[in-house]
């Protein structure tokens, strides 16, 4: 600009005439100079973040999802939609992630339950317990991930990971599950997965039946979409950080991403906070004074 300023005034042409001509005086074009400079030191801050937290949490964080878990607000005083343009003028979008895996080998057993959730309205937890299974490679070896998820406060509780995509590998989420809520509190809470076989096998079932949780199916194996998203996560967003050079190292990794995800990862759906801090929110709450139902149109 001050370049283009001197070449001006070569030409007899006043700087004052410059500044009115884009509706600006002296000292606000010094001003704007002044923000433009200290934005640009800011994003340098910011982009530096950002490379931190998908270098070690999230390689796929968005824009927003980034907004909450960085704190942006509170460090730098900047708005959501302000910041998801800078973000992009900045170049620091990713490319959207779009997959769909399939491992679901229907079990003809499934075909005599129905799908208990459609159109369920749930506005607690240990109510809606998802399941999926995904797989991935890592470091030349390929593992099956089972995972299950609180539908409610979408709480991992409970995750592993084999290299086989056998029932005796499912059934350890359940066992965390159980482990983690306790028999009690369980007692008649849906569990909902596709029709895949793992989840009806002898060993499975008998222990859906100790704790006395309710069997749900989707009424297609496709058909799974929350835990399917969940798993898309798991898969394309945190396990690129982690190591799995064999079975041990794998679920080392899935333990550390479990902890970090239900601790630290604010959702959208949460109001942007972690499922932990959703549920210790709701734990304080009155069961008649929970007012946020979510409702289940199609799983």
């Amino acid at each position: 600009m001050q370049n283009v300023l001197s070449r001006l005034s070569d030409a007899q042409i006043r700087a004052e005439q410059v500044y009115a001509y884009f509706g600006k005086s002296r000292q606000g074009y010094f001003q704007a100079v002044a923000r433009m400079g200290k934005l640009k030191a800011t994003m340098e801050v910011v982009e530096s973040q950002v490379d931190q937290y998908r270098s070690t949490k999230d390689a796929n964080a968005g824009s927003r999802t980034l907004y909450y878990n960085l704190n942006i607000k509170e460090q730098y005083n900047i708005g959501v939609n302000k910041f998801e343009k800078l973000m992009s003028d900045y170049g620091l979008i990713l490319r959207p992630v779009y997959t769909r895996i399939v491992t679901t080998k229907a079990s003809s057993r499934s075909k005599k339950y129905t799908n208990l959730v459609a159109g369920l309205k749930v506005n607690n937890i240990n109510q809606v317990i998802v399941g999926d299974l995904t797989y991935v490679y890592k470091d030349g070896q390929r593992y099956f991930v089972f995972s299950l998820f609180d539908l409610y406060s979408a709480m991992m509780v409970g995750i592993y990971g084999g290299e086989r995509m056998r029932a005796i590998e499912g059934i350890r989420p359940l066992e965390q599950l159980i482990n983690l809520r306790g028999i009690e509190a369980i007692k008649y809470c849906i569990h909902h997965t596709d029709g895949g076989s793992q989840y009806f096998s002898n060993r499975y079932m008998d222990l859906l039946d100790f704790v006395k949780m309710r069997i749900s199916v989707s009424g297609n194996c496709l058909d799974n979409a929350y835990a399917e998203q969940r798993n898309s996560m798991i898969k394309h967003h945190f396990l690129p950080l982690k190591r799995g050079r064999n079975e041990i190292e794998f679920n080392k990794g899935l333990a550390e991403i479990q902890y970090e995800y239900n601790t630290n990862r604010k959702q959208n759906r949460l109001g942007w906070k972690s499922p932990l801090e959703f549920e210790n929110e709701i734990s304080e709450q009155k069961y008649e004074q929970r007012c946020k139902y979510l409702t289940i149109k199609h799983i």
